[in-house]
Formats: C-alpha cells, structure tokens, sequence
C-alpha cells in the first residue's frame, strides 16, 4: 500500500471542457481536393478515385431526408444513409454535421480527415457511424453532444486527430462504442464528459499521449473486452460513479494501469493489468469500489490508496505481483521497505541547510547492521513527535560511513544508486498537527518517504483542510 502523488488531470481536463465546449459551431469549408492521400497498416484503405464531397451540414429531419444518399429514416429497415464519402476539410470545418433528427440515420464508408471534427452530432438520434475513418482533425474525430441518444460507433478508426478520437458530453446517453480503432491520438482516445449509460466494448485503443479512456463526471457507464495498452494512462474515472470495467486488457502504460478521483460505487473485475510503469489500480479520494478477480503482475505496485480512500473499498481475490514486492527478503524488511536504498535528510528549510539530520536505510543489508521496524501490530499508541518515529526506524552511522574521506569508487556507484529524500522540519509539524496516533502516524510517514517533497506537502495539506486545520 502506497501513497500516491497527485497529478495535472484536473487542469488539463478544465482546458479541455473549456476548448470543447467553445468549438461546436464553426462555419463549414468546402472541399479543397487532394491528389493523394497517405495511407498506413493501421489506416483503412481511401479510395483516391472517389468523388470528393464538399462538407455535410443538417438540421432537422427534412433537410436530413432531402440531403441523404437514400432512405426514409422513418424505420430501421429503411434509415436514411450517407455512405461513400471521402472529405478534405481543407484545415477547417465540421465535415458531416447533424442537428435535432431522431430519424434512423447510418453514415457508413465515409472517410473524413484534415477539419476540425470529423463527425458531429447534436441533439440527433437513432444513427449508427461505422466502418469510418476519421484523422488530422485540429480536434477530434467523433463529437456526439446535446443529449444525443441511442447512438452506434462501430468499426471506426479514430486516429491522429490533435486532441480526442471519441467525444461523448452534454447528456448524452446509449452510445455504443464497439469494434473500433483509436490511437495516435495526442490527448485523450475515447472521452466521456457529462454522459450516462453508455457502453465501450471490443474496442483497441492504443499509442494515446495521454489517456486511452477518460470518464468526468458519469453514471453507468459500461467499459468491457478492450485492449488498452501503451498509452500514457489506461483508463482514468474523475466523479465516476457505476462504471463497469472488466474484461479488458491493460498493459505497458506509461502511467497507471486505471485511475480512480473522487469516484464511488464502480466495478473494476477480471480485468489483466499487467507491467505498467507506475501503478496497476490507483484510488484518489474514492470509496465503496469493488475491486475483485483482477490480474496485476509487473507494476511498480499493484493496488494503491490515498487516505481518504484506504480502508474505504472492497478489494478482494486479486492476483498481485508487483515489482515491488518481487524480492526474496523476509517480512521484516518488505514492512520497512522505501526504496532498494534511502537517505532521508531533515532540514530546517529548503533554502537553509543548517542543522539537518541524516538517515540512512538499506534492505539489502542484514538485519544487524540496521534497526529492524516493530511490528505494528505491538506498537501501542504514543506521543512519539514524527521526528522520533524516523529515529527509531533508520540509523545514520552506515550513511555517514560513505562520505568518510577514503571512500572507493565502489561506495561511490553505491550512493549514486541511492534515492534522496528532504523532508523539512514544517512537513513533520503538520504530521504531529494532523491528529494522527500511533501505528496509524508511523504508517502514514512511511508512505510520505515514497513520494517526491511536493507531492507529500499537497497531501499533508488536504488532509489539514479537511479536518478544519491551519496548514
């Protein structure tokens, strides 16, 4: 169990509510024609001999039933249909367009790139996007907003648009996104905003920037049998409440395998989650989430809590293996564990290094050599200041053994294999403030040593916020 830092997601989710929220209606540019369109592996072929279109802009059911290839729209069996299009938006433009329709609509075989959005859909209904290819939109490839509802994206290639593949917001509800292929893209792969009871099934989103899922603010949302992998991040839930996600495949993300802020009540099962670099499941301010039957081999740890969140879910029957964990050496020195090796220097402030006291851990080394950690569980509750409870756990003898005059070149190598840690004399402070006692205090510090200064002083902030206390 480990402490985790908290990232930017926050700010740059705000910047991308902000830039969608502004872009939905742009003037519409007409075809500027290319003569050659480059194609890849992973791109669905474009026919270069097809007639190019001038950009589709509808609104309102008669225009849609007039400006279709064919079709009524008035059942499923006879939908309006656009089909066989291929648009150059010329840099510009929302290249299909489509306000306030509820008649059965499929936009099939289309391939829409070089605008701002690719597919646009407002307050429309009853449509199915497949076997589309959007990519270089300035935006992103797929926009369903205003309330849009019963909505299909099948077999859609999303790829290198500058922020989103897949944009679902503003109330919008059963939308299906399934089969498809999203990656490349520089932010988010599939984005949900303000949307609820939608589904993401069968999907290969890969190579995102940023994130392969981001959910803010959702309910109900379905995420099964997809492939995410080498992404920054897997999948990222931000007041997420009621998702689903289990079956997928998570691996070799850059970040965390899935990352939950501030979210309750969600389903994480049987998903593989496997080698991500940091963390294979990280909870951020998140309670009453079942997390069970999970695989998590080769992250750095496997499940991971802030305090608000430890204790606070359902984590059982999980297969972990970390990186962490992954040495032989006994229990003793797992529970003392920080770091292979740790120096903790106290100071009485960043800029002012005067009277500062070294600690120094190592786990490598026998149990003789360095203070071995009570176990917890015989520890009664003290007055120990935050200071006394670093005293008690490391020695600083062997770290001032390395800087003696005569040092080898091998104690050399040895300590700039070392991780270095400055806690400041008004970081403790607050810890003794907090109004946290015994093992709890002694397990609480621990988790701080892991983490970078700045990091552990917006936690330790949090926390005194929280409970009403000057920071």
């Amino acid at each position: 169990m480990v402490v985790h830092r908290k990232k930017n997601v926050k700010l740059l989710l705000i910047i991308l509510v902000v830039i969608f929220s502004t872009a939905t209606y742009f003037s519409l540019s007409s075809d500027n024609g290319i003569n050659q369109v480059e194609n890849t592996d992973n791109s669905k072929s474009v026919d270069i001999d097809k007639l190019k279109t001038s950009a589709i802009s509808i609104s309102g059911n008669n225009q849609l039933k007039a400006l279709s290839d064919y079709g009524s729209g008035d059942n499923k069996s006879d939908p309006c249909v656009i089909e066989n299009k291929t648009i150059d938006g010329g840099g510009a433009g929302l290249l299909i367009a489509i306000w306030d329709t509820n008649l059965h609509l499929i936009i099939r075989n289309c391939t829409l790139f070089n605008g701002i959005t690719g597919i646009y859909l407002d307050n429309t209904s009853n449509a199915v996007i497949t076997n589309c290819s959007v990519y270089y939109h300035s935006q992103g490839g797929i926009l369903i907003s205003g309330a849009s509802e019963n909505i299909t994206i099948d077999d859609v290639i999303a790829k290198d648009n500058s922020i989103y593949g897949i944009y679902i917001t503003n109330n919008s509800t059963k939308v299906n996104i399934t089969k498809s292929r999203i990656f490349d893209n520089p932010v988010i792969g599939i984005y949900l905003y303000n949307s609820y009871n939608n589904w993401i099934v069968d999907n290969t989103i890969i190579l995102n920037d940023q994130c392969a899922i981001s959910l803010l603010d959702t309910i109900n949302i379905t995420i099964f049998l997809n492939k995410i992998n080498n992404n920054k991040d897997g999948i990222n839930l931000r007041n997420a409440t009621f998702t689903n996600i289990s079956y997928n495949s998570i691996n070799r993300n850059d970040n965390d395998g899935i990352w939950l802020w501030d979210s309750e009540y969600n389903l994480i099962a049987n998903n593989t989650i496997n080698d991500n670099i940091e963390y294979g499941i990280m909870l951020w301010d998140s309670i009453m989430n079942n997390i069970t039957g999970n695989t998590l081999h080769g992250n750095k740890h496997c499940i991971v809590y802030d305090l608000e969140s430890l204790n606070q879910n359902y984590v059982k029957y999980n297969d972990c293996n970390d990186r962490a964990s992954s040495s032989d050496d006994d229990d003793d020195e797992k529970a003392g564990l920080i770091s292979p090796f740790l120096i903790i220097l106290i100071i009485g402030s960043i800029t002012t290094a005067t009277t500062m006291t070294l600690y120094y851990y190592n786990k490598k080394v026998r149990p003789s050599k360095v203070k071995r950690m009570k176990d917890s569980s015989k520890i009664k509750p003290s007055p120990y200041a935050s200071k006394d409870i670093l005293n008690e756990k490391y020695d600083p003898n062997e770290l001032m053994r390395l800087f003696e005059e005569n040092i080898t070149s091998e104690e050399i190598l040895k300590i700039e294999k070392n991780e270095v840690t400055f806690i400041s004399k008004e970081f403790l402070s607050k810890i003794d403030r907090s109004g946290l006692t015994g093992s709890d205090k002694r397990e609480f510090l621990k988790e701080m040593l892991a983490l970078q200064s700045t990091v552990r002083n917006e936690i330790i902030d949090n926390i005194l916020k929280k409970r009403n206390l000057k920071t």
